[in-house]
């Protein structure tokens, strides 16, 4: 099964029909989930009239540029492997789809050096209570773990993905598209 999606310019609609000597398309087919995606992607063609001698060549694609996608392209560009990652939306979401960050991946965030970038903007959970009604359910204590970060960090997920954008600039191999 072959899935497109739409190409979506940095205002959120497609490339007006002026500027199409000013672009060229070429169409990249992923495989994710065991669908074939075919997807637009867009490169300035400065010389106008001029084809572009080239397309980059991409050691990894990675479709979704959510926490799990920029993660990624950070530990890639970390390798300076040449790597782009598409996002089908404008911007990154305002509300959270996750609760917090688990020790291990705070361990990932580790090796980016933004642990505790996150830490001081969040907030650690060491022990949470659960209640049924008036009455105390149960209780889970992180603090006996043994990580370097003993909690789950509370912390918007648009916050996590902002961080991972910003340093992202880092790694001139990896090209984030919206």
């Amino acid at each position: 099964m072959v899935r497109t999606l739409p190409f979506h310019g940095a205002n959120g609609g497609s490339i007006p029909s002026r500027a199409t000597k000013l672009y060229k398309m070429k169409t990249i087919t992923v495989l994710w989930n065991g669908l074939e995606i075919s997807v637009p992607v867009t490169y300035f063609n400065p010389g106008h009239a001029v084809p572009m001698a080239s397309t980059p060549d991409y050691d990894v694609i990675i479709v979704g540029g959510g926490p799990v996608g920029l993660m990624l392209g950070n530990l890639l560009g970390k390798k300076n492997l040449n790597t782009l990652l598409i996002e089908k939306t404008a911007a990154p979401p305002a509300e959270s789809m996750a609760i917090g960050v688990t020790p291990p991946s705070l361990d990932l965030f580790q090796t980016l050096g933004l642990d505790d970038v996150l830490v001081n903007r969040g907030v650690r959970v060491e022990l949470a209570k659960v209640h049924e009604g008036r009455q105390l359910a149960g209780e889970l204590s992180f603090q006996s773990l043994d990580n370097p970060h003993p909690y789950i960090l509370a912390i918007p997920q648009a916050t996590t993905i902002n961080v991972l954008e910003e340093n992202l600039l880092r790694y001139g191999s990896v090209t984030l598209c919206r």
